[in-house]
């Protein structure tokens, strides 16, 4: 993904306030990891999958770190944009405690499917 584009996204999901904003903003940019990632184009030999993801987020709901723990995918730039986003999503506190880890599962599928 090119630097610029994560920046705005950086942008968009740090400015959004609205829940249902901030899910669409994370929605949209993992869906341009997606497109513009070889495994939209089938370049990899992989049309479409899921990832699980692992987050470890902070007390404060900022994320620490991003596995890819469940991969359908060859594409390395695919796992880095998805994890370069989570990294800069901002959660809701998710405990009281020090981290929590959170495992997130994306679906990718081309829309014509």
């Amino acid at each position: 993904m090119k630097g610029i584009n994560l920046l705005v996204l950086y942008f968009l999901v740090s400015c959004s306030t609205n829940k249902m904003e901030r899910h669409s903003v994370l929605s949209e940019s993992l869906r341009l990891c997606y497109v513009e990632s070889d495994s939209y184009t089938g370049k990899d030999g992989t049309v479409q999958g899921t990832m699980t993801t692992s987050l470890i987020v902070t007390a404060e709901g900022k994320v620490k770190s991003c596995n890819i723990i469940k991969n359908d995918f060859k594409d390395p730039n695919l796992n880095a944009c998805v994890c370069g986003i989570f990294k800069q999503t901002q959660f809701e506190s998710p405990s009281k405690s020090e981290t929590t880890e959170i495992q997130k599962l994306v679906d990718f599928k081309p829309v014509n499917l």
